[in-house]
């Protein structure tokens, strides 16, 4: 993973970011000397949000078949307002 600096940034601006390429390379930028921010490229930025999203949706679909759900918005409310 490459490294990019803070200062790098402020200094070069957005240009300290054009070592990252299409080809997918992440680049983490530090802040003192620690890893604070991770740049990506929107296309992989794009395919994770798609595999978040198609995580929750198994975890709601393995919860209905597990029978993990309230049939209704009132049943839901109740045990809100119980916790």
């Amino acid at each position: 993973m490459l490294e990019i600096t803070a200062n790098e940034i402020k200094t070069k601006g957005i240009s300290s970011l054009d070592i990252i390429n299409d080809d997918g390379d992440d680049a983490v930028i530090t802040v003192k000397g620690k890893k604070k921010y991770v740049v990506i490229p929107i296309e992989k930025y794009s395919k994770i949000r798609e595999l978040e999203l198609e995580l929750a949706v198994k975890e709601v679909k393995d919860d209905i078949a597990s029978g993990r759900f309230y049939s209704s918005v009132k049943k839901h409310l109740k045990k809100v307002a119980n916790v």
